[in-house]
């Protein structure tokens, strides 16, 4: 049984009356606390127990989603929190590795000037070593033996593949170039004297 507002309105004035005689005028004390037991039934002693359980179990319900709420909330917090120390640990990795590069870069762009450098010098060593003419003076026998050496070389590999490394070799018992690393090229203008 579920008592009404105007139920509920009325069992609390006559309990108010029962509860304060002092302020009774029309009633007496015994007047009503008889009116009292008469409206308090075994039928409104357990509807007033049952919307009291239900109340009760109302609160612990509440309780209970309280209490779950700030589970999730301590989590959401403990989520948070490592959540933005993982973003700080991302962002000093991607700063330390932006530093690393930019080093690099610049380690890099140094050296690629060196190697530019070297390679111009390099490239102008080589000019002036094409654009240079030597002039090899030999006595007119060994003269003549280079040229009969050569012409020899010439007319017994005339036409294999061999002919250039022959003649090479039998140039280089007379001639040394001016490195041991340099060899005798057609970009050296070689004029020998005799």
């Amino acid at each position: 049984m579920t008592l009404t507002a105007e139920q509920l309105a009325q069992l609390r004035a006559v309990a108010e009356r029962a509860n304060t005689p002092g302020s009774l005028t029309s009633y007496s004390k015994a007047t009503a606390l008889m009116e009292f037991d008469a409206l308090i039934t075994p039928d409104i002693t357990l509807a007033l127990l049952d919307e009291l359980e239900a109340a009760q179990e109302l609160i612990e319900l509440q309780r209970f989603k309280i209490e779950r709420q700030a589970e999730d909330l301590h989590q959401a917090k403990s989520l948070e929190s490592i959540h933005r120390d993982k973003r700080f640990e991302v962002e000093r990795e991607f700063i330390s590795y932006k530093d690393n590069a930019e080093r690099n870069t610049n380690r890099l762009a140094k050296e690629v000037c060196r190697l530019e450098d070297e390679l111009a010098a390099a490239e102008k060593r080589i000019a002036e070593l094409e654009a240079r003419t030597v002039t090899v003076k030999l006595p007119a026998h060994k003269y003549r033996e280079c040229v009969n050496g050569l012409l020899e070389e010439a007319i017994a590999y005339a036409g294999t593949q061999q002919l250039r490394e022959r003649i090479s070799s039998r140039l280089a018992n007379f001639v040394q170039p001016d490195h041991p690393h340099t060899r005798c090229d057609a970009s050296i203008n070689l004029t020998v004297e005799g």
